[in-house]
């Protein structure tokens, strides 16, 4: 799925440098890779990014770029009314600068020109940080997916309906 990014930049408050959102491509995958790594048990799988990239027209996949270096991504699929936040990450130095909202608010623009009603997401219950960052960008608990991972761990289900809103 293409949508256009066009004006996208993020400003980082702390650094006050200007980071670029884009389409991820299969230059970006060994990056992405990387970070999963680094941030989830158990991380996707190469070939997990390169069929968002390849197989799934309903996907979008976005970077957060610094330079040449990969600061965040986020997974989306679109499916009729609604929008399926699938994964989120922002490398750990990079984090508490609000690139996660930003990354969020762009979701919620891109959702309503695709004319997407909900968005839903799944977090590991012991996720505390994406917890509250998803709360306070207005996502509601909505239900628990019983031993959701692969390591037994249940998911939180969160939803977060779109209204007429300047984000």
């Amino acid at each position: 799925m293409i949508i256009d990014l066009d004006g996208r930049s993020y400003v980082d408050p702390v650094s006050g440098k200007n980071y670029v959102v884009r389409h991820m491509t299969l230059q970006d995958v060994d990056q992405v890779v990387e970070l999963e790594k680094r941030l989830f048990t158990p991380p996707w799988s190469r070939a997990s990014f390169l069929a968002e990239l390849d197989e799934r027209p309903y996907s979008l996949s976005l970077v957060a770029m610094d330079e040449q270096t990969l600061i965040g991504y986020m997974v989306v699929y679109f499916i009729f009314e609604e929008a399926h936040l699938a994964n989120l990450a922002v490398a750990p130095e990079y984090q508490h600068r609000g690139l996660g909202e930003h990354l969020l608010r762009l979701l919620f623009r891109m959702a309503r020109e695709t004319h997407c009603q909900t968005l839903l997401l799944e977090v590991r219950r012991s996720n505390a940080k994406a917890i509250r960052l998803y709360e306070k960008m207005g996502f509601a608990h909505t239900g628990v997916r019983r031993k959701y991972y692969e390591d037994g761990e249940d998911a939180l289900l969160m939803c977060k309906t779109l209204v007429e809103e300047k984000n």
